[in-house]
């Protein structure tokens, strides 16, 4: 009995494993991406676009805003750019938690993983400040003002783990994608480390890199990251929760490194303009170099 009940299990394995693969051999050809929005309608996410957020829900509050891009990016690949897109990957982190990918293109100009914000108002900031103001009109012509979490330094952190988890140098480019219900407001197009568009520009710069940018990956190995990828799309509901407390427990513990999980440790700065003053640096220095100053 033994030995015939493992023998259905390892059927039921094979054919799970072939099942997975006959979906991603459908999406072999470089025009071809029908059904990964399908993925989308069942992704769940729970955001904090604004301050702290206390209750978990999984409700998607940028849904709307992925599911546009995701739009464009299928167009955009149907339209001869080789290369398949995923959406909502969580990447393993070291403490054992997870960074999640809002969506990656994989394609032969290289790897770029997207960061989607759905906000309405006035948005400030630039690459060096680490929380942005978003300011919004309110009743008797008075305006509130929030605070919104460095997009780029949080795109930025979940390029540094797909880079880990890949152990690769493969060029990877960030992209900061607004929806059009806001304004940008002296932010640049192009920082050091990240572009950063509103949905309506994003055709435009999806086919500047269709017909600019050089080949920097072959077909094969796009298709190779690409099943590498695929598996960290297939989680639980129960795993997306832990992500999402994993979230706010970073934000209420300001002892906790937003980008390794570590403990976050007061230290002096011993030489240049800020010697002699206090800050939290990372217990995982210099592995993770992430500092922010004690107001």
């Amino acid at each position: 009995m033994v030995i015939a009940m493992n023998g259905t299990i390892l059927l039921i394995t094979i054919i799970c494993i072939l099942a997975l693969f006959a979906v991603i051999l459908r999406k072999r050809s470089p025009r071809s991406n029908k059904g990964f929005e399908e993925k989308q309608e069942s992704a769940t996410k729970g955001k904090a676009e604004y301050g702290r957020k206390k209750d978990v829900s999984l409700e998607r509050i940028g849904y709307e805003t992925e599911k546009q891009i995701a739009e464009i990016i299928k167009q955009e690949l149907e339209e001869g750019l080789e290369g398949y897109v995923l959406q909502n990957l969580y990447i393993p982190k070291d403490n054992g938690s997870t960074s999640e990918i809002d969506a990656v293109l994989i394609c032969t100009k290289g790897l770029y993983v997207f960061e989607s914000k759905n906000i309405a108002g006035y948005i400030f900031g630039d690459e060096k400040q680490r929380d942005w103001t978003v300011t919004l009109l309110s009743g008797n012509k008075t305006t509130e003002k929030h605070k919104l979490y460095n997009p780029i330094w949080q795109n930025n952190t979940h390029i540094r783990h797909l880079k880990r988890y890949l152990n690769s140098s493969i060029p990877v480019n960030s992209v900061i994608i607004f929806s059009d219900r806001g304004a940008l407001k002296n932010i640049p197009r192009h920082t050091e480390s990240a572009t950063i568009i509103q949905i309506r520009d994003l055709k435009e710069y999806l086919d500047s890199i269709r017909h600019s940018s050089p080949d920097v990956l072959t077909s094969d190995e796009v298709y190779d990251i690409c099943l590498k990828l695929l598996q960290l799309t297939i989680v639980s509901e129960e795993k997306q929760q832990d992500h999402v407390l994993n979230i706010i427990e970073q934000q209420e513990t300001p002892t906790i490194c937003p980008w390794c999980g570590g403990r976050l440790i007061v230290r002096t700065a011993k030489k240049g303009n800020n010697a002699g003053k206090i800050f939290y640096g990372c217990s995982n220095y210099p592995k993770c170099r992430y500092t922010r100053n004690i107001e």
